[in-house]
């Protein structure tokens, strides 16, 4: 049976009437697998639907969890805020301005060594990058990222392992650091360990430190008192809605190094208040791994294998009480995958999900976040549509690809919104997109979420005309001697507005005047 086949009944059986729904039938949820939280969407800019052909090629450390084939391995340890770029290093985070080509500069963390000789002690025990998490503390946006260092002893106090949590700035500020002591010893921790941030509600925020054998704690911070507020070497967080963290708990009360293994043994889901570290309730069932992702305001998807069954469980189950309803119910993957699909949420209400391929076809499916119903599921043989291989999902929109290339996909239909946007980005902002550039590198593509029919093509960024060079692909002619004056909004469209300067006029290349053109028609040149 295909994974296709394998989810078709039990979605229909769903959209129905029903597959085992009720009070709680659904089954646990773990943080293994799950990925870290998205920032906040942006006031109403609306979702990019369209990107540069050409995009700016980004450090080589931005493909951290790229392998050699050019597959994300992993989300990659950057967060955009605009035209902003953050950038975790492992050690530093880099703020680069992506409509200028600058580099504002880094932020290293206040125990890193700068330019250790090769071999030497770098200060950071972990090297292994995360995604930042842009927030707005006190009306600022930041980026928060974090790391496991090592602190130095003193005197007859031996070196010990902490957990900090840094908050920089646009300009590659560090405006403050929190630091959490690990009850180990640096030696303790198993290869690279990674402060993966799981979500942020107001002033306090969950992160989750692993290592290279699946060992991990979690640790909350209040950004308000600046402080850590609690640790627990059981539960592993997977997503926060509202004011509660979702994950696994290990009862078995063993630990290994940093805390609990998160896959093999037996995991109970659990609740647990942000603010105080205390369990709200947990689940009965035994799972033996899970993923979890917010599903909408206060609620959470998990899939997660069943312990007893080996079956691949996909449920949604309100944050607060941990109550829910089964979606989907099938058999282990028939080629040994425990986890078969890949789930997301996208910032507003809706759930994606993409399967691991593993030689069964691709197939995907949209979980309303509130209700948990089924909104579609592809592939759809009666309709003549293929499911995309899904790379990310953000504020209504699904970005994959198809053996035809790109496409974009509406969340809550499931319809193409466009099939030839450009890229797949696998991190999606109104402004920007970052993709695989077909290189084994990650490269940055400016974005826009002009309505299609109003779109021709979009311009690259700036550094890319300097010099009157245009971009391959555009043919485009220049009219007119050197650069235009500012002339205000160039483009309106879904509530954004392009003014000149945007687009270039401050860097020095020709042609306001073209890109009028270019986004408007012949007949809006100057």
């Amino acid at each position: 049976m295909t994974l296709a086949c394998a989810l078709a009944c039990p979605l229909a059986c769903a959209l129905a009437a029903g597959c085992g729904g009720g009070s709680g039938s659904g089954p646990p949820a773990a943080s293994h697998g799950s990925g870290p939280a998205k920032p906040a969407l942006k006031a109403r800019r609306g979702p990019p639907t369209a990107f540069s052909r050409a995009g700016i090629p980004l450090p080589d450390v931005a493909s951290a969890n790229t392998s050699l084939g050019g597959e994300q391995q992993g989300p990659p340890p950057v967060a955009l805020d605009g035209y902003t770029l953050f950038l975790a290093t492992g050690t530093a985070v880099r703020v680069m301005n992506l409509g200028t080509g600058q580099t504002a500069g880094s932020a290293r963390s206040a125990y890193a060594v700068p330019d250790p000789p090769a071999g030497a002690d770098s200060g950071v025990v972990g090297a292994a990058p995360a995604p930042p998490l842009v927030v707005s503390i006190g009306g600022q946006q930041v980026a928060l990222v974090g790391y496991v260092v090592r602190v130095p002893g003193k005197g007859t106090v031996p070196p010990s392992a902490a957990v900090e949590l840094d908050a920089v700035d646009a300009h590659a500020h560090r405006l403050w650091r929190i630091l959490a002591p690990l009850p180990v010893q640096p030696s303790d921790i198993s290869g690279q360990p990674t402060v993966t941030l799981a979500g942020v509600a107001g002033r306090y925020v969950v992160a989750v430190v692993g290592d290279n054998d699946d060992n991990y704690r979690t640790v909350a911070f209040d950004l308000t008192a600046r402080k850590a507020i609690w640790q627990d070497a059981s539960f592993v967080a997977g997503a926060v809605a509202g004011d509660t963290a979702v994950g696994t708990i290990d009862p078995s009360g063993q630990r290994y190094g940093l805390g609990s293994h998160s896959e093999g043994d037996t995991l109970r889901v659990a609740g647990i208040d942000i603010q105080n570290g205390k369990a709200e309730w947990k689940r009965s069932e035994a799972v033996s791994a899970a993923n979890v992702q917010q599903g909408g305001q206060g609620t959470i998807l998990v899939e997660a294998a069943d312990e007893n069954s080996g079956n691949d469980i996909i449920s949604l189950l309100g944050a607060g009480n941990g109550k829910g309803s089964v979606i989907a119910n099938q058999p282990a993957s028939p080629v040994g995958l425990s986890l078969p699909w890949t789930c997301q949420f996208d910032g507003q209400r809706t759930v994606v999900c993409g399967s691991a391929d593993g030689g069964q076809g691709q197939a995907a499916f949209a979980v309303d976040g509130t209700t948990g119903r089924v909104l579609w599921r592809l592939p759809d043989k009666k309709a003549n549509r293929v499911a995309p291989d899904i790379t990310e999902a953000y504020d209504g929109m699904v970005y994959g690809t198809t053996a035809n290339g790109p496409v974009i996909v509406n969340a809550r239909t499931g319809k193409d919104v466009n099939d030839s946007p450009g890229i797949a980005p696998v991190v999606a902002d109104p402004d920007v997109g970052i993709a695989d550039s077909q290189n084994d590198g990650l490269e940055a593509y400016r974005a826009s979420s002009l309505p299609i029919q109003q779109l021709r093509a979009i311009e690259p960024f700036p550094q890319r005309w300097l010099g009157g060079i245009p971009e391959p692909g555009y043919d485009l002619e220049r009219r007119g001697p050197g650069p235009c004056a500012p002339v205000g909004a160039i483009a309106r469209g879904e509530g954004e507005q392009f003014p000149c300067g945007v687009f270039g006029t401050t860097f020095g290349y020709p042609g306001c005047e073209v890109l009028r053109e270019v986004l408007l028609g012949p007949e809006h040149a100057q």
